[in-house]
């Protein structure tokens, strides 16, 4: 009866242990699936476009995308995606076919979503229509990041400019989203 006890016990620990780690992660989908979630839950895209031999990719991935505010921001305005440019998986979006694309190293999706710039890392704003809104090319820390996702997540890109929103709106927008002043 001890050990029964004392497994259920376990058994709920690791399950809150679980919930709270998977909480605590940008919820990344590809983004065939992130189009279909599109459909259920209308949210912006945010794409990752990266290569398996990029440093600051890496560098992003460990750094910026492990920050709870930045995991908090995508979670809540995102379907967030992994896209590695270079995938020789075909990707349909749009009815259409996206492959490989041997004389570019690249996918197409890739190139059109980056307008044939390969830069690494990029990263992509969708909107719920699959419209571009943002494409944010290299490196970009937390604190450099965080005012680009709640701009564009929080619609206040359809009411000021960037620079505007950053001035007047920014800090207020954080503080909702955080309870605390911006670092």
């Amino acid at each position: 009866m001890i050990k029964k006890g004392l497994l259920q016990t376990l058994a709920l620990l690791f399950l809150g242990i679980l919930v709270a780690m998977t909480s605590q992660k940008i919820q990344w989908t590809d983004f065939e699936t992130a189009v279909a979630l599109n459909k259920k839950k209308p949210k912006k895209i945010f794409i990752d476009v990266y290569t398996k031999w990029c440093g600051w990719c890496k560098v992003l991935d460990r750094k910026t995308f492990t920050d709870p505010r930045v995991i908090k921001v995508m979670n809540k305005y995102y379907h967030p995606v992994k896209l590695d440019a270079e995938t020789r998986d075909t990707i349909y979006f749009q009815n259409k076919p996206h492959t490989y694309i041997k004389e570019y190293r690249a996918n197409l999706i890739a190139l059109r979503l980056l307008d044939g710039r390969m830069v690494y890392p990029s990263m992509v704003i969708l909107d719920e229509r699959f419209n571009r809104l943002k494409i944010i090319r290299g490196y970009k820390s937390a604190d450099d990041l965080l005012p680009i996702l709640i701009y564009y997540g929080g619609n206040y890109y359809k009411e000021m400019s960037f620079g505007k929103f950053r001035l007047k709106t920014y800090k207020e927008a954080y503080r909702e989203l955080f309870g605390e002043e911006p670092r």
